[in-house]
């Protein structure tokens, strides 16, 4: 039951689920389903890091990190923002990463460590059929949409998320193809990303 989900993650230490559901508008339905893809996307999002680091990536390292860093703050996953912000410093100061690769690789890890930790406690927990608060019916047309979606977008509101998944389909025969890339970055919570690539695809489809 969510009741019992979020029972085991106010058992976590580092997690501030009232912060977490504050941002969801205490709804605990979406809260969960959120926190859950933040953990699917941001575990493959490590091995990426990981990869990128090795690689002398040191951008796309940067890019994750700080990407990590403010999807688990806006969710209240304080003991995973806060590694990833350390580790984001850490790619800063050292542009190249020789210089403190162990420090950077135990950052790496310690937000590993902690994302695994959150996925065991929600583990347990089915979630049950979803429903965005908006809904097509709702916006007068798809362009009112659109705007919703932009504005959303422009404040790093996770509402943002609820309402793609919602209005997805009807976005994606609109936008086309490359609305595929778009629903990559709000599944990633990467919403500055998403609100660029939302502005391009508007003025491309003229909407």
């Amino acid at each position: 039951m969510a009741t019992d989900a979020l029972a085991r993650l106010s058992g976590v230490p580092g997690m501030n689920v009232v912060r977490g559901m504050a941002a969801l508008r205490g709804n605990t339905e979406k809260f969960l389903k959120l926190l859950a893809q933040f953990l699917d996307s941001h575990t493959d999002e490590i091995t990426k890091l990981t990869e990128s680091q090795s690689s002398g990536d040191h951008a796309t390292a940067l890019r994750l990190a700080h990407t990590i860093k403010g999807s688990a703050a806006t969710l209240g996953a304080d003991q995973v923002a806060a590694p990833a912000a350390e580790l984001e410093s850490l790619l800063r100061a050292n542009p190249t990463g020789n210089q403190q690769a162990d420090a950077i690789a135990l950052k790496i890890e310690a937000i590993r460590h902690e994302i695994a930790g959150l996925a065991a406690a929600l583990q347990p927990w089915k979630a049950e059929p979803y429903s965005a608060d908006v809904t097509p019916g709702a916006a007068s047309s798809l362009k009112a949409v659109l705007d919703e979606l932009d504005r959303l977008l422009g404040q790093g509101d996770t509402a943002a998320i609820a309402l793609f998944e919602k209005c997805g389909p009807s976005l994606r025969t609109a936008l086309g193809p490359p609305c595929d890339a778009l629903a990559r970055q709000i599944i990633r919570f990467d919403l500055e990303d998403a609100q660029n690539t939302l502005r391009k695809l508007r003025k491309q489809s003229d909407f």
